[in-house]
């Protein structure tokens, strides 16, 4: 970039004394302050007289279109050697932000909005990449190119430099007062982004009903109120960012009026240091070479203030509290006692979700949770899982307790089967091995064969090959489930925590689910949020929750004959 700017310089700086020669006096201007390139106008001089002012003026051409294709060389060569850099930047700021993401607590997860945090992860970054990573050429080019420049205007007059300089500051203070004002809007206007994608998230996640209640009036109301509030703030970013180039460019224009009426006054009364006409031109052609650098490097000054706006966003998840487990961590011995929960307390902000819950869940034992919406059976769960921490109270693994433990030692333990399946779009080996390369194929075909997955996989194109699309979109309910109950299988841990989801699958599929079900449970030490009857009257006991209490505990013939809220809950066959 250096080279660059000063061949740019040389360029078109220099040319105008050489023409100098050839149309007027066709002497070399005097000019003692540079040795070289008095000798250089003296043999310019002499071509000119040897060959005619003709030859002389394609001598300058000539060299002239070398210095550009050197000039423009060298610029390729410096873009060559930033794009890599600025790529790299992008990327790993992506990988950051990711990273950040899976090692967040599960509990941070319930209070953002799926949609912003996608906004984050593709809008922000892509206008942190447009807004300044795009522009870091002209972050290294344009200053240099301002510097050079300057230093052979203070070579060619230093007193009209120093006036430029007293000038300058004026136009850059108006010009940051924008920016600042750019900021706080761009600021908002992502905000707004994140917002307009979570709508868009919903809507699609959520089609089905919003057909089904013909919703649409409704979920389009909300939207372009969400999409005008957007535009008005984008129109106010491109206002204020379009405004730079024109006031840049106005302000330079100004200068360059005034300098060329100082410099004239300078010129046509000589004074000591003055410069004469040719250096003045040159000075004025020098000038007119700043205002294009200046100009970008203001408009670059405005979409870094626009970017950093995103750039906070981006930190904000980056910089948020994150768990730190090792990948290595060892799992715990299966459990001999059981798992003990002792005046368990949990609030999400909102108030209490469990309220002093104590309660023992026997080892070898299948424990079934059940209760209203919102009981605290989720939260529960989640917490004798590890996958959140313990606010007030204890859990103990036999002797063990929770807080002297690393999350990750739990989390190896256990083997959770949500309500919604939790699949990817990928092949059937990922989802069960959960990314384990390259798996154990017997091992992977038993847990096929236990969770009665088998039957339906072996006929798959591709077999453990086969993806099996968005949310496993290619594969049945029963399907799915029993896809999700062999990844607990292969998985093998000793306590299992289960949110049975079968009251959508038809019958036979149920039945399939059902018997898988009763082998994973076989022996192991588990904890099942219950949505069927049959369910609970085979556990080994129930908890009934209700607004985060513990209000009933026993077999099912006790809990109908002694606790009410068990006996509507079954009466209403739990689901």
């Amino acid at each position: 970039m250096l080279f660059s700017s000063v061949f740019s310089v040389v360029s078109i700086g220099m040319a105008i004394p050489f023409l100098n020669i050839i149309f007027e006096t066709g002497e070399a201007p005097e000019l003692q302050e540079s040795q070289r390139l008095q000798r250089a106008f003296t043999v310019f001089s002499e071509i000119k007289a040897r060959s005619g002012p003709e030859q002389a003026l394609l001598w300058l051409s000539g060299v002239l279109v070398v210095l550009f294709f050197v000039k423009n060389v060298l610029r390729y060569l410096a873009l060559r050697v930033l794009t890599p850099i600025r790529t790299g930047i992008i990327r790993d700021l992506r990988a950051a932000m990711f990273e950040a993401l899976l090692r967040w607590p599960a509990g941070r997860f319930t209070q953002s909005r799926k949609g912003d945090l996608l906004a984050r992860m593709s809008a922000d970054v892509q206008e942190l990449e447009w807004a300044v990573f795009n522009s870091i050429t002209s972050l290294f080019r344009d200053p240099i190119t301002i510097v050079v420049t300057l230093i052979a205007m203070v070579a060619l007059s230093p007193k009209l430099t120093l006036f430029i300089l007293l000038l300058l500051p004026i136009s850059a203070w108006i010009i940051g007062r924008i920016g600042r004002s750019l900021k706080r809007t761009a600021h908002l206007g992502q905000d707004e982004l994140g917002h307009l994608t979570s709508i868009t998230e919903e809507t699609v996640a959520n089609i089905r009903i919003i057909k089904s209640f013909m919703a649409e009036d409704a979920i389009r109301r909300r939207f372009h109120q969400a999409n005008d509030r957007f535009t008005a703030l984008s129109r106010r970013m491109v206002n204020r960012r379009e405004l730079s180039a024109p006031l840049s460019e106005f302000s330079g224009s100004v200068v360059i009026a005034i300098i060329i009426w100082v410099g004239g006054m300078m010129v046509l009364h000589r004074g000591p240091g003055t410069p004469d006409a040719a250096s003045f031109i040159t000075f004025i052609a020098l000038f007119s070479q700043i205002i294009t650098p200046a100009k970008s490097v203001a408009t670059t000054l405005y979409n870094i203030q626009k970017g950093r706006a995103s750039a906070a966003r981006i930190q904000e998840v980056i910089d948020a509290e994150k768990e730190s487990i090792s990948v290595h961590t060892p799992p715990l011995p299966p459990p001999t006692r059981g798992i003990f929960i002792e005046n368990l307390w949990h609030d999400y902000g909102t108030g209490p979700v469990l309220r002093g819950i104590s309660l023992t869940l026997p080892a070898g034992c299948v424990t079934a949770l059940v209760g209203p919406s919102g009981a605290g059976k989720s939260t529960l769960a989640d917490l004798v899982a590890g996958l959140i921490p313990i606010q007030q109270g204890s859990i103990r693994w036999d002797q063990y307790d929770y807080k002297e433990l690393s999350p990750g030692s739990v989390r190896r333990s256990v083997a959770m089967v949500p309500q919604d399946h939790a699949l990817f779009n990928e092949t059937v080996r990922f989802n069960i091995t959960m990314g384990e390369e390259p798996g154990d194929i017997q091992r992977l075909r038993e847990a096929c064969l236990h969770a009665h997955a088998w039957e339906f996989v072996e006929v798959l194109p591709g077999t453990f090959e086969f993806v099996i699309g968005e949310k496993g979109s290619r594969l049945s309910g029963g399907q799915r489930q029993r896809i999700a109950l062999a990844r607990a299988f292969y998985k093998n841990a000793p306590v299992l925590v289960f949110d049975e989801a079968t009251a959508h699958l038809d019958p036979a599929s149920e039945e399939q689910v059902q018997k898988a079900l009763e082998y994973l449970l076989a022996g192991r030490t588990a904890l099942v949020i219950a949505h069927r009857l049959h369910t609970v009257q085979r556990a080994h006991q129930i908890v009934v929750l209700e607004a985060g209490t513990v209000v009933g505990f026993g077999k099912h013939e006790e809990l109908l004959t002694h606790c009410p809220s068990y006996r509507r809950l079954a009466e209403g066959a739990l689901v």
